[in-house]
């Protein structure tokens, strides 16, 4: 998400997808159309027992390593992730950091720890991994589509209607 504007000037993307806990730190040459609200859930290994449960408490993380992304020092989602898991009253430690999602569903699926992750991740996802609710996670992550303001494209306009459509 924080590399997405530089990308976007450079040529590299035209559209990106950025998920952001609280709110977004606005840059004025990019707009932001807000696709969906998405709250958070725990992404748990399979052979953990608590993988089984219909919710879990934040409190879970504290018995198992706390698989954190993105692995970037100028990423804010990866601590305010850990922010939200203690206001809930967790005291989950890093075992592994991860430089994106997909490698931190990994390590979930390899037993290695778990993690959070939107909702949204979860539909249509690994069948390795167990994504449950966890209570007192109240925060919601909020998933925009992002470009560039004033260089109109015909595809980027015509691929952000479809994530609109699809969103709603």
């Amino acid at each position: 998400t924080e590399h997405q504007g530089e990308s976007l000037r450079e040529g590299t993307i035209h559209l990106g997808i950025a998920r952001v806990i609280g709110t977004i730190a606005p840059e004025p040459d990019i707009a932001y159309t807000e696709l969906f609200e998405d709250p958070l859930i725990a992404a748990m290994p399979l052979q953990n027992p608590l993988a089984g449960s219909d919710a879990i408490e934040a409190s879970a993380f504290d018995a198992i390593p706390f698989i954190s992304y993105p692995k970037d020092p100028t990423s804010r989602f990866a601590t305010q992730a850990l922010a939200q898991l203690q206001a809930a009253g967790a005291r989950p430690q890093v075992g592994y950091e991860a430089k994106e999602i997909h490698t931190a569903l990994g390590l979930v699926a390899a037993g290695l720890g778990g993690t959070i992750v939107g909702r949204s991740v979860a539909a249509h996802n690994r069948t390795d991994v167990r994504f449950v609710p966890v209570r007192g996670l109240e925060t919601a992550t909020r998933v925009y589509a992002v470009h560039l303001r004033e260089e109109p494209n015909r595809l980027v306009d015509a691929f952000l209607q479809i994530l609109k459509d699809q969103a709603s």
